[in-house]
């Protein structure tokens, strides 16, 4: 994977994640425009939780893990990339006698 398509794919984690963000304040203004309800009545009134606090939840939930992917996208480069210094095999033996 070339360090281009690495930056390409922190982009597009940022961006979702931005996404859904705007998503989740919509949501919220929705909520608070319906007067915060939490639970809703359907049919001869059983009380179900409302669609907006479900949506919310699950674009919370949503957005926590698009977090961790874009931290995990930033890491820094791939260590592949990265030249090490490496003890020489000698350093481990030890002097006999």
């Amino acid at each position: 994977m070339s360090v281009s398509s690495e930056s390409d794919q922190f982009s597009d984690a940022e961006a979702r994640l931005e996404a859904a963000k705007d998503r989740l304040q919509q949501m919220y203004d929705e909520w608070e425009a319906s007067g915060r309800q939490l639970i809703a009545y359907r049919g001869e009134n059983a009380p179900f939780e409302h669609p907006y606090v479900k949506m919310i939840r699950e674009t919370e939930a949503h957005i926590v893990k698009l977090a961790a992917e874009v931290k995990k996208a930033h890491r820094g480069p791939v260590p592949s990339a990265v030249p090490t210094i490496r003890k020489p095999k000698s350093a481990n033996l030890r002097a006999v006698g």
